[in-house]
């Protein structure tokens, strides 16, 4: 994980799969925003948000929180345009 990234807060609404932070989690409520699974204490919550066309390209972000995990720490992982992240949320 970029240096630049470690530590920034972000907000997942996991009924509508918003998630609200700094780039790279910004995913805008919208239709083509489609929570896979709400989480639960045997799946992990995921998420893909599909972008506007946006010069010639859209923008897709796929997002996995590890709801399954029985510690207040959960994992997650992120992929957007070629990148991965990954860390730990609370």
């Amino acid at each position: 994980m970029s240096k630049a990234f470690s530590g920034k807060p972000f907000h997942v609404d996991r009924a509508s799969g918003t998630v609200l932070g700094s780039y790279p989690f910004w995913l805008p409520p919208g239709p083509e925003t489609h929570v896979l699974s709400h989480g639960s204490e045997t799946q992990a919550f995921s998420v893909i948000y599909v972008g506007p066309l946006y010069q010639g390209g859209r923008r897709a972000v796929f997002l996995v929180i590890g709801e399954d995990a029985r510690s207040p720490k959960k994992s997650f992982i992120a992929a957007d345009a070629g990148n991965v992240y990954g860390g730990f949320c609370t």
